[in-house]
C-alpha cells in the first residue's frame, strides 16, 4: 500500500471514529446490551409476526377453519396442509429473521438463551436483556397481526384432546430439544455459513411433529404473547405445559451437549476434523473478501 492510500485510511478510519464517538453510547456494556435488546427486539418482531400472520392464513381458510381433529377427541388426525402451512410460517420466518440479526446472535427464543447461559455463552445479564426483548416482541407481534386481522386469534397454542397433559408435555420438551441441540452444534460449537437455514429447517420439523399435538410452542415468547393478547379469550389450563415443556428442553439439550463435550466428541471420527476444516476454509474465504 501506498503512503497516499495510507494516509486516506488513516483518515477515514478517524473520520468514521469521530461520528461513532459522537452518536455511540460510551459505556461499551450499556451499548451492546442496547443493541442487543433492540436486536433481539426486531429480530424476533420479525419472526413471530411472519409465523402468526401465516398461521392466522392457515387456521383462517374456509376447509380449515375447523380443528385439525375428528369429532371424537379421543381420535387425532391431522390435516397435513394446515401443518405444513403453519410449520413453513414459523420454520422460514425464523431462517430469515436469524439472518436480519446475526450480530446479537439471533437467539429470538427465551429457550435458546437459556440454554446458552447454562453453557456458558452468555452472561447472566445478557440473558435478562435478550429474554425481556422476547417477550415483549411476541406481545408486540402478536398485537399486531390481531389488529391486523379481523375475528379471534387462531394463532394461540391450543392442544389436542387426544393428547394427555403428560404427553403434551413431553412433545414439548423434545421438540425444543431438537431446536437447541441443532444451535448449539451449528452455531455455537462451531459457526456454520448456513447455520440459520438449518436451525430454520429444525424448527420446520418440530412444528410438524407438535402442530397437530400441542399447538407447537418450543419458545416461550411464541406461547405467552398470543396468549396475553386473546386473554379475553380464556387461558387454558394447561398453558403451563408451554412454559414448563420448552424449559426441560432446554436443560435436555444441554444435558446431552455437555455430556459430549466432557467425552470429547471431537476426537470420535475424522468426520468431525473435516467439517472443522472446512469452517476454517470458509472462514478464510470470507475475511479475503
Amino acid at each position: 500500500m501506498s503512503s497516499s492510500e495510507s494516509a486516506t485510511a488513516d483518515l477515514e478510519k478517524q473520520e468514521h471514529k469521530r461520528i461513532s464517538s459522537k452518536f455511540a453510547i460510551k459505556n461499551n456494556t450499556y451499548r451492546n446490551h442496547t443493541v442487543a435488546f433492540l436486536g433481539e427486539f426486531f429480530g424476533t418482531f420479525m419472526f413471530l409476526f411472519i409465523a402468526f400472520a401465516i398461521a392466522q392464513n392457515a387456521n383462517s381458510f374456509p376447509t380449515l377453519k375447523d380443528a385439525v381433529y375428528s369429532d371424537d377427541p379421543s381420535k387425532l388426525t391431522v390435516n397435513p396442509s394446515q401443518t405444513v402451512m403453519i410449520a413453513l410460517g414459523f420454520g422460514f420466518g425464523l431462517c430469515v429473521s436469524i439472518y436480519f440479526v446475526l450480530f446479537t446472535g439471533g437467539n429470538l427464543n427465551p429457550n435458546v438463551s437459556l440454554a446458552l447461559v447454562l453453557i456458558g455463552a452468555i452472561d447472566i445479564i445478557r440473558f435478562f436483556v435478550m429474554v425481556f426483548a422476547q417477550i415483549i416482541a411476541g406481545i408486540a407481534a402478536a398485537a399486531v397481526v390481531d389488529s391486523l386481522y379481523p375475528g379471534d386469534v387462531l394463532f394461540a397454542n391450543g392442544k389436542s384432546g387426544a393428547i394427555s397433559k403428560v404427553r403434551a408435555l413431553f412433545l414439548e420438551m423434545f421438540g425444543t430439544a431438537v431446536l437447541i441441540l441443532t444451535v448449539l452444534f451449528t452455531a455455537v460449537e462451531r459457526t456454520i455459513n448456513i447455520a440459520p437455514l438449518i436451525i430454520g429447517i429444525s424448527v420446520f420439523m418440530a412444528h410438524l411433529i407438535l402442530v397437530p399435538t400441542t399447538g407447537a410452542s418450543i419458545n416461550i415468547a411464541r406461547s405467552l404473547g398470543p396468549q396475553i393478547v386473546a386473554s379475553k379469550q380464556g387461558w387454558p389450563v394447561y398453558f403451563w405445559i408451554y412454559i414448563v415443556g420448552p424449559s426441560l428442553g432446554s436443560f435436555l439439550a444441554v444435558g446431552v451437549y455437555k455430556l459430549l463435550k466432557f467425552l470429547n466428541y471431537e476426537t470420535c471420527s475424522v468426520a468431525s476434523d473435516n467439517v472443522d476444516l472446512i469452517d476454517e476454509k470458509e472462514k478464510l474465504v470470507d475475511d479475503a473478501q
